[in-house]
């Protein structure tokens, strides 16, 4: 379902309110998806070069975004952790400083 349903959602905007073509809808699919095999087949249904076209369009885009969103999620993942132990560090010390008077 997560791979799907975006999937389909592009391919209904695309075909039906952006009018593009099916080989060129099959090459942007394969592009998201970054799958080589959906490409090649893709290119077998036609001699045309418009799935190899949308497919080297959008490639580079979304490795550059799952690239970018890896490393915020990496970043939120440790900016949590730091926060949860700096809150953590700081109820120990009031707590001990106020042990001790």
């Amino acid at each position: 379902i997560i791979t799907m349903l975006p999937l389909l959602i592009l391919g209904i905007v695309a075909y039906k309110f952006y009018n593009v073509n099916y080989l060129s809808l099959i090459g942007m699919m394969a592009g998201v998806t970054t799958d080589p095999p959906a490409l090649a087949y893709a290119q077998s249904l036609h001699g045309s070069d418009h799935a190899a076209l949308t497919y080297a369009t959008v490639y580079p885009f979304v490795t550059f975004l799952r690239i970018l969103f890896a490393q915020l999620l990496i970043l939120l993942f440790f900016w949590k952790i730091e926060n949860y132990i700096i809150k953590d560090l700081i109820r120990h010390w009031s707590i001990g400083y106020l042990n001790i008077n």
